[in-house]
């Protein structure tokens, strides 16, 4: 919008002389305060009519200084104003220019489904709920430490954007998500001994191994939200490459330590590691979509052994759902197996603790073959079971007629599932305990089983909704999840 501003000098008998610096300011986006020195031999006023920004004094006579305030720019364009002085009888008259910029913009691309956020800006309207209003028909939800922001039940625990931010976040589809505000100053993260989720504070895409490079000591992994990035020095794994602008990051260090993001001087190209849709037009397994919550499984070179370096590994559960797969290699390998998302009825990823099964695909005959891991006992995960975060080694597969091992506890199914109350649970010892309850943490129902094999169940309150069911058999504890419809 272009907007005016006149002063006027008069001083009678005497020829006005009046000058006006600088001609223009240039000014920042958020609020703030800018002036122009005023040289005049007679007195003037000012006529103010500028929506954005004000003009003091409103009068005045002789030299002075005017003093121009602004008001935040959050219209997203360039706007200007001009402000003319003009003395008696209108001669001379100098006009001089306010241009006030706009807050700079951070497009990010959310790809539908999981994945992380974060900006290099800090948004010039914190509000969570604002700033995702613009794509609030596909947001399902967003994640940070132990808060969240779940619009479609109207939980909103994180408040506000705070800076260095990182969240996992969840659309329905694709979608563009416009942050607008000033660069992140703070660059440089503390980072705590154990799991962290970080931001990326850059405007370009950053070398992983060379942003840890200074602390590389004590860095564990660095893993993509969702995805099948992995930087793993340890293993010599590197599937990630570059931390980009516009996502977030699970990183395990053993130690409290600082990374600092520096100036995009030496830009790296971009690197996006493969993706769901690629792997999943790959193999011959009805591949599930990657979920926020996910194990590290590193496939050693010794474990390929004998086997066609252009196959595909997959991890399976003992119903045959597929939850992970990667293309072998004549190197360590990364196989990110993904776990169960609370926020859907199906299942869709392991649930903690669950018993994992792998199989090996050979694209030129066809064939595919169940394996028994041998894993690297020097690794927290050794007895191939599903942990959330979890880290294990494979040393070596052996091929088995089946991945199935007979009476193994993760074999236990419940049925139907979905159910309108009724269900069944197969596979359970003699005096096994099964509890019931809601997503919150509920209890529901609670029943032990009088014989081996199954045991049927009628929950007494059994609305319409997701319920977890907890099996104590054994030595071991099994969760499920179970629909009601």
């Amino acid at each position: 919008a272009k907007v005016s501003v006149t002063v006027t000098v008069t001083q009678a008998g005497v020829e006005a002389t009046l000058t006006v610096l600088p001609d223009s300011r240039m000014v920042e986006a958020p609020a703030g305060t800018t002036t122009f020195d005023i040289t005049s031999n007679s007195a003037w006023s000012v006529d103010e009519s500028i929506s954005w920004f004000s003009v003091d004094p409103l009068s005045g006579s002789g030299n002075d200084v005017l003093t121009v305030n602004f008001e935040e720019n959050i219209t997203g364009m360039l706007r200007w104003g001009t402000i003319t002085v003009t003395a008696n009888g209108g001669s001379p008259s100098v006009t001089v220019t306010v241009t006030q910029l706009p807050y700079p913009l951070h497009f990010i691309t959310l790809p539908g489904g999981w994945t992380g956020l974060s900006s290099y800006l800090m948004p010039a309207g914190t509000d969570i709920d604002e700033i995702f209003n613009d794509i609030e028909e596909e947001l399902v939800i967003v994640v940070t430490g132990g808060q969240f922001y779940y619009p479609e039940t109207g939980v909103n625990t994180i408040g506000t954007w705070e800076p260095q931010s990182a969240y996992k976040i969840k659309t329905s589809e694709a979608v563009s998500l416009v942050i607008n505000g000033m660069p992140e100053e703070n660059k440089t993260l503390s980072l705590a001994t154990g799991w962290n989720l970080i931001p990326v504070i850059s405007d370009c895409s950053v070398d992983v191994a060379e942003l840890f490079a200074p602390v590389a000591g004590d860095l564990t992994i660095v893993k993509e939200i969702a995805g099948y990035g992995i930087y793993w020095p340890d293993m010599g794994i590197n599937t990630l490459t570059t931390v980009n602008p516009g996502n977030a990051y699970h990183v395990l260090v053993s130690d409290d330590m600082e990374i600092t993001y520096g100036d995009c001087k030496n830009v790296t190209t971009h690197v996006n590691p493969v993706d769901f849709e690629t792997l999943a037009r790959m193999v011959p397994w009805n591949l599930t979509p990657p979920t926020p919550v996910s194990h590290a499984v590193a496939i050693l070179p010794g474990a390929v052994s004998g086997m066609q370096k252009e196959g595909f590994y997959g991890a399976f559960d003992n119903q045959g759902h597929c939850f992970g797969v990667t293309p072998a290699d004549k190197g360590a390998t990364y196989l990110a197996l993904f776990g169960n998302d609370p926020l859907t009825a199906e299942k869709d990823g392991f649930e903690q603790g669950e018993k994992i099964f792998f199989k090996y695909y050979d694209p030129s005959s066809g064939e595919v073959s169940d394996l028994i891991a041998e894993f690297d006992i020097s690794l927290p995960d050794i007895n191939g079971t599903f942990n959330e975060n979890g880290l294990s080694a494979v040393t070596g597969f052996k091929v088995s007629g089946t991945g199935i091992p007979e009476n193994d506890p993760s074999a236990i199914s419940l049925f139907p599932n979905p159910t309108s109350g009724k269900f069944t649970i197969r596979g359970v010892d003699k005096d096994a305990e099964v509890v019931i309850f809601t997503m919150q943490g509920q209890i529901v129902e609670a029943a032990r089983t009088s014989s081996a094999t199954e045991i049927t169940l009628i929950p007494a309150a059994h609305e319409t909704g997701v319920y977890m069911v907890k099996i104590i058999t054994g030595n071991n504890t099994i969760f499920r999840k179970l629909v009601m419809k």
